[in-house]
């Protein structure tokens, strides 16, 4: 994050280097109707391409929070809470050596939580089907984002542009004029230019700042989608995997205890309960640490934030440093007005003594 923030606030990275002749012209058209003597312009300029970025904001802000992943982690607690009432253990006996006793009532109990697990599964399925969805409509976003960065970019440039043109040619013309003929109402107009100007600059540099946001939602836009992604494979998971595995090893148990009541039977059931209580726990114990080591991955790195962090107040510093800068290069202009207007005043006295 550190290098893009770089990139976007160091002037002599060409921000146009990817435009195509469509751009060049646009941006040529926009620099054209700038005028920097209309207060108004100045204010407005960029300003629609600002409030898309914020209502933008806003809605990518309002989705996140209506996003119910909550919901989500309790079902699936909830589902692992079904699974093990079904086995839930009478002293250091298990669910099968219970078949025995009473395979009717086991049975019955089994149906009991099959249809608890298969109204849970249907509640998964809904919460699958919409981030889906999510997944497709931040696809849209991200595009959207795009677009409004690259909207940005265009004023930006234009805005150089005329930045440029004005610097460059319109402020010294005007302040040669002044020079030379001495009035006052020309020095007036060259000192106006030069403030106009360095409000203009302003107003780019907050079109800058705001193309930066743009540019920084693209990655927080794929983490969010990421995310989705990775609820949306638990969710599959446990329905495509862990259920059906648990409905037959369930089945498999119930069909051996009304066939098998030897006690051959009873041993075989034992041996394989044994070997699948073996084997769910590898699979639980897997599962539950893969689980917990995603769970406890933060969606942003520390060092990320450091850093963002660090830009910020680097950038507000900047900022601050630039405007104290500019105050003072103003102030020493008035002075040097004022001392040139003494000097020209001077001179008028004195000629006028001579003659």
């Amino acid at each position: 994050m550190s290098e893009v923030t770089n990139i976007e606030l160091n002037e002599n990275i060409d921000i146009t280097a990817n435009f195509t002749q469509e751009d060049k012209e646009r941006v040529k058209a926009i620099a054209e109707t700038i005028n920097v003597e209309n207060i108004e312009d100045v204010l407005t300029y960029g300003a629609e391409a600002q409030s898309q970025i914020s209502k933008f904001s806003d809605d990518m802000l309002t989705k996140v929070k209506t996003k119910d992943s909550e919901a989500i982690g309790e079902l699936l607690s909830s589902l692992v809470v079904e699974i093990k009432e079904i086995d839930k253990t009478a002293g250091k006996k298990s669910f099968f050596s219970r078949f025995r006793k009473n395979v009717q009532k086991a049975a019955a109990k089994y149906n009991t939580v099959e249809t608890n697990v298969d109204n849970i599964v249907a509640a998964l399925n809904e919460q699958k089907e919409q981030l889906m969805q999510d997944v497709v409509t931040f696809d849209g976003m991200y595009q959207q984002n795009l677009d409004y960065f690259h909207n940005l970019t265009v004023y930006i440039a234009a805005g150089n542009d005329k930045i440029r043109e004005l610097r460059e040619h319109e402020l010294p013309a005007a302040q040669a004029r002044a020079q030379e003929s001495g009035l006052q109402d020309d020095a007036q107009y060259a000192n106006d230019l030069e403030t106009r100007i360095s409000r203009f600059e302003k107003k780019v540099h907050d079109l800058s700042l705001t193309r930066l946001v743009s540019l920084q939602m693209g990655p927080q836009i794929r983490l969010i989608q990421n995310n989705d992604s990775q609820l949306i494979e638990r969710i599959q998971s446990s329905i495509l995997n862990t259920i059906p595995l648990w409905k037959s090893q369930i089945v498999i148990g119930l069909g051996v205890a009304n066939v098998n009541k030897a006690v051959e039977a009873q041993k075989a059931v034992t041996d394989m309960t044994n070997q699948l209580l073996k084997h769910n726990s590898e699979l639980l114990k897997e599962g539950t640490i893969s689980v917990a080591r995603e769970s406890e991955r933060a969606i942003i790195d520390i060092e990320t934030l450091h850093q963002t962090n660090a830009n910020l107040i680097e950038t507000i510093d900047a900022v601050k440093q630039i405007q104290a800068e500019g105050a003072t290069a103003r102030m020493e202009a008035s002075k040097e007005l004022q001392r040139l207007e003494g000097e020209l005043k001077d001179k008028l006295l004195e000629m006028k003594n001579e003659g």
